[in-house]
């Protein structure tokens, strides 16, 4: 259970960032989340605990997210 929760989709859709699941794993499949400063594109990338979690710089979604 707690590997499904480290996934990057579901700590984005957890996090407030996206209304449902699948438009946060879109959001990670386009690359508009950044973790610690590298922009990852991986929906099943494992978020470590202390991971900071940004919008991309250059997101085109940053104003709908913020």
């Amino acid at each position: 259970m707690t590997a499904l929760e480290r996934r990057l989709d579901s700590v984005i859709f957890r996090a407030g960032f996206a209304a449902t699941i699948n438009a946060a794993r879109q959001m990670a499949r386009h690359g508009h989340i950044a973790i610690n400063g590298r922009r990852v594109d991986i929906p099943s990338y494992a978020v470590q605990v202390g991971d900071v979690l940004v919008t991309h710089e250059k997101s085109k979604m940053k104003e709908a997210i913020t």
